[in-house]
């Protein structure tokens, strides 16, 4: 398999909602996008009019691209 990398960020903001201590945050998972292969698709492929030979064919299954996040966490 190829190199796994990617880069991860998160920023959190601590505040009191109403009386409540909480915080509001946003992150990015895998914020400059690489396609970053999660699995190997190994299939076989015949041409039409060629005699009865196959050629593997791999394929790279990606997961998970640019993902954003934002929420609010509040503990009573």
């Amino acid at each position: 398999m190829t190199p796994f990398h990617k880069l991860d960020l998160s920023a959190t903001i601590r505040t009191v909602i109403f009386i409540f201590p909480g915080e509001y945050y946003i992150s990015i998972y895998n914020a400059y996008n690489n396609m970053n292969p999660f699995a190997w698709i190994i299939t076989t492929e015949t041409k039409p009019g060629a005699p009865a030979t196959a050629q593997p064919v791999v394929q790279q299954l990606t997961i998970f691209p640019i993902l954003p996040t934002v929420g609010m966490r509040i503990k009573f």
